[in-house]
């Protein structure tokens, strides 16, 4: 009975996928199997709170009007998903409920970021930590005071998950949300100082992709192979990490 439900639970939800055509089929499948691990060895919490990942971002997506036609592959869905991934996986051989705490809090991290970025690029005002400057192109490592609310509102989601399903524990509900919000905030810093910038030879617009204006960018910042996957996956592992030391300490 447990293998069928989460296997239909998570065939509903690459079914929504595949029809929103917002993943890639790689990613779908990558996406899938994520999915079905987290539900067969986390329960049904575990798989609410990807499930809420996805359909959060997307709602407000909508809400937002963002015109964005760019799927998420399996490199994208890795990036955010593994960490806490594995965390269930570990939970499921040792019983320990501190990898449950930490699993949440790296799907808090998550959302957190995703809605800074989908809600807090429409702020009017936003400061890159870079320099402290304001800075108009909303690229990653931009701050905005709409931003912060929106990682707070998207922590708050998984944390009041974690508390209503898993254990109505109320540090553990600070706990997730505060290590969410200082999660997506790392993910700023990491975006500002050490993922790949580059600026288009036409229009001269800073941006994050090789090409833009159908011409190669030149690289003007960052690090060799860090990307914004590369920068998801350090935050999550980093919010994990700071989680672990509070719970063991």
């Amino acid at each position: 009975m447990k293998l069928f439900i989460c296997l239909s639970l998570t065939l509903i939800f690459m079914f929504i996928t595949y029809v929103r055509k917002s993943i890639t089929p790689r990613g779908i499948i990558t996406g899938g199997i994520i999915t079905f691990g987290l539900a067969y060895y986390g329960g049904i919490p575990m798989f609410l709170m990807i499930f809420l990942f996805y359909i959060v971002d997307k709602i407000f997506s909508i809400i937002t009007d963002d015109q964005s036609d760019d799927q998420r592959n399996e490199i994208q869905i890795l990036s955010n998903t593994l960490i806490p991934y594995v965390c269930v996986l570990l939970y499921a051989y040792y019983k320990n409920d501190i990898l449950i705490i930490l699993a949440s809090a790296g799907f808090a991290e998550c959302l957190a970021d995703t809605l800074s970025s989908t809600i807090g690029k429409h702020a009017k005002y936003h400061i890159c930590l870079r320099n402290l400057k304001r800075d108009e192109n909303e690229l990653s490592g931009d701050v905005s005071v709409l931003g912060i609310l929106a990682s707070l509102f998207g922590a708050l989601i998984i944390s009041f998950t974690y508390y209503e399903l898993i254990n109505p524990n109320f540090f553990h509900f600070v706990l997730i949300t505060v290590l969410g919000v200082v999660g997506a905030f790392i993910d700023s810093v990491l975006g500002a100082f050490v993922q790949n910038k580059y600026q288009c030879s036409k229009c001269k617009k800073i941006v994050e992709e090789k090409r833009h204006c159908n011409r190669k960018t030149k690289k003007i910042s960052g690090f060799l192979f860090i990307d914004n996957s590369t920068v998801n996956f350090l935050s999550v592992l980093i919010t994990v990490v700071i989680g672990m030391i509070i719970l063991i300490l």
